[in-house]
């Protein structure tokens, strides 16, 4: 991920975050989650660590793609 971020800089590109959240690319482990504020508190947890270590570096960010999702719209609840 550095050198996406060091050949950016070397050309004046900008770099676009592609999404965090996808309910169709969710490991198993977190399919098996049941809990809504277990869920929850995990996606946080992934969506702080990313952006925390390559926010500032990025143009943009899809945080939650399809959030609407049946399998995500009874746990998700993000603002940021």
């Amino acid at each position: 991920m550095i050198k996406i971020f060091e050949q950016a800089a070397k050309t004046g590109a900008i770099v676009r975050g592609h999404t965090l959240v996808w309910h169709s690319q969710l490991p198993p482990w977190v399919q098996n989650i049941t809990d809504a504020e277990d869920l929850k508190s995990v996606m946080k947890g992934h969506i702080d660590a990313v952006l925390g270590r390559y926010g500032d570096r990025l143009a943009h960010m899809d945080v939650v793609n399809e959030r609407e999702s049946p399998d995500l719209v009874q746990a998700i609840s993000l603002t940021r």
